[in-house]
């Protein structure tokens, strides 16, 4: 069997997508072994899924199935590998690593009845968030290899997405490899920085500061003076986050380094990211990942010895666009806005709560965004980008 072979089965628990199942037309009769080839992607909770397919499928033909499944990254599609075997009852006999190749044993001829466990090289089991962490590190890994691009840069703002960021950037492309940027403003505080440095230190990455104080203000004068502007205002908060992404690609232009954003699908679906700003780069390692996998993460990473300072965990986010900003000026408190996005975009739920009716028509007014977008890692079952375009013309506009 190929793949989606197994996966028309159907009843209370399991919905097909599929209009026939084609196993349904092999003879049953002296089946000893069914194998499946796989290039199934990753995202959170998929292989309890994939279990449950193999073993009605196992179950169907009475007979073990060996699960082989790719691994490594085309694009955004992440492949995970975790092989296993699984008896004709549903056991699961041999798991092979997740986003690694792997190379395991299962001898049928010495077993009997598939009662016994000689199996070589048992694999333990993983964490979710551990899981996470290692679609995210080869997605990066691969993205580069397969583009034969040897480096990656981007901006540290002394915030948890971008110091989250850093640790999977060195985790896949070792520190040696890595090169931050802090771009300050009169707006960004003083501790920003300082636990930028303290966090690029420890993980022994390049830290270089540029200051874009005069850029901006050189900037500012000349469009105030040219619109009649007299208030402070979004354009300028923006224009902040263009310059950084001026400085940016500037480096991606003269080095040949990637650099990658670090939006989290949260900011992403409430449009709360500046086009050719914060969202310049070639890939969005973070783009599919809500506020609160990203601290997930930022905890993993700290549950042996302290790498993320944490500071950076405790305080509350900010863009540092304008005088004492908290990005709940602007939004919903994030768990409240987490599972709004969770249940809208991946699970395509009807809004019910005033939160998720706020960001239905929020999410029309900044698809726009959102086509422009880095390509994005995906670890959901439903991410922005490729298989998720919403029109940018339509009635829901008028909202």
């Amino acid at each position: 069997t190929i793949c989606e072979d197994i996966w028309a089965w159907e009843d209370k628990k399991s919905k097909s997508d599929y209009s026939t199942n084609p196993l349904v037309r092999v003879k049953k009769k002296k089946i000893d072994l069914v194998i499946n080839l796989s290039a199934s992607p990753f995202f959170t909770n998929k292989i309890s899924k994939r279990e449950y397919m193999v073993h009605k499928t196992a179950h169907y033909f009475k007979a073990p199935l060996v699960y082989v499944n790719m691994v490594g990254a085309q694009d955004e599609i992440i492949y995970d590998g975790q092989s296993f075997v699984m008896t004709a009852k549903g056991e699961k006999k041999l798991s092979c690593l997740a986003f690694s190749e792997d190379l395991n044993v299962f001898d049928l001829a010495t077993l009997k009845d598939w009662n016994a466990t000689e199996v070589f090289g048992v694999r333990k089991k993983e964490s979710d968030v551990e899981l996470l962490r290692k679609a995210l590190v080869l997605g990066i890994k691969d993205f580069l290899e397969k583009n034969n691009i040897k480096k990656v840069h981007f901006g540290l703002s002394g915030g948890i997405d971008s110091a989250v960021l850093a640790c999977l950037a060195a985790d896949a492309v070792g520190p040696q490899n890595v090169q931050l940027f802090a771009l300050p403003t009169k707006f960004n505080e003083k501790i920003s920085f300082t636990l930028a440095e303290k966090l690029a230190k420890t993980l022994m990455i390049n830290l270089k500061t540029i200051s874009i104080q005069g850029m901006f203000e050189f900037i500012k004068n000349i469009l105030d003076l040219e619109f009649s502007i007299t208030d402070f205002n979004l354009m300028h908060e923006n224009l902040q986050s263009r310059l950084r992404g001026l400085v940016l690609m500037a480096y991606s232009n003269f080095t040949g380094s990637l650099l990658l954003t670090t939006g989290n699908k949260s900011e992403y679906a409430t449009g709360y990211a500046t086009l050719y700003g914060d969202m310049c780069g070639g890939l969005a390692p973070l783009g599919d990942l809500t506020k609160k996998q990203v601290y997930q993460l930022a905890a993993l990473y700290n549950s042996e010895v302290e790498i993320i300072p944490e500071e950076i965990i405790t305080r509350l986010p900010s863009a540092e666009l304008r005088p004492n900003q908290k990005d709940q000026d602007s939004l919903p408190d994030y768990d409240i806005l987490d599972k709004a996005v969770v249940n809208l975009v991946e699970k395509k739920q009807r809004t019910k709560s005033k939160t998720e009716q706020w960001l239905a028509s929020v999410l029309m007014k900044t698809e726009f965004k959102r086509w422009q977008a880095a390509p994005i890692l995906k670890v959901s079952e439903h991410s922005f980008g490729r298989g998720r375009r919403y029109p940018l013309t339509h009635e829901a506009r008028k909202i």
